[in-house]
């Protein structure tokens, strides 16, 4: 007779063992929704932190940029303004030049 009151008492508790099982099982799978939801916003915005870094870097390098161009064009401006003057000044050396140098351009050219 004990084994039968047993057996009534375990066969009872297991449905309720059944419902506290099932209940973590779906505290478990809200939990890890909420993990994936967590780790899919971090991805994001690591992907958001990445692209603002790489904006601030293109913006940075175009700033770059466009001074070494302005400072390039000053420094032709004034190796023009210094062309103009020493051949003002020299002009006798300044067709010579020109000459030597138009004379190799066309060897150059009729090796060719």
């Amino acid at each position: 007779m004990a084994t039968s009151s047993t057996a009534k008492a375990n066969g009872s508790q297991k449905p309720a063992d059944m419902e506290a099982l099932n209940a973590q099982i779906s505290e478990l799978r809200k939990d890890l929704s909420d993990l994936v939801g967590i780790v899919g916003q971090m991805g994001s915005n690591a992907k958001d932190s990445a692209a603002d870094t790489v904006a601030d870097r293109i913006n940075s390098l175009a700033s770059k940029a466009e001074n070494a161009k302005t400072e390039a064009e000053l420094r032709a401006l004034l190796l023009k303004e210094k062309t103009e003057d020493t051949v003002r000044e020299q002009p006798a050396t300044a067709l010579l030049i020109a000459t030597g140098i138009g004379f190799l351009v066309g060897t150059f050219m009729s090796r060719r």
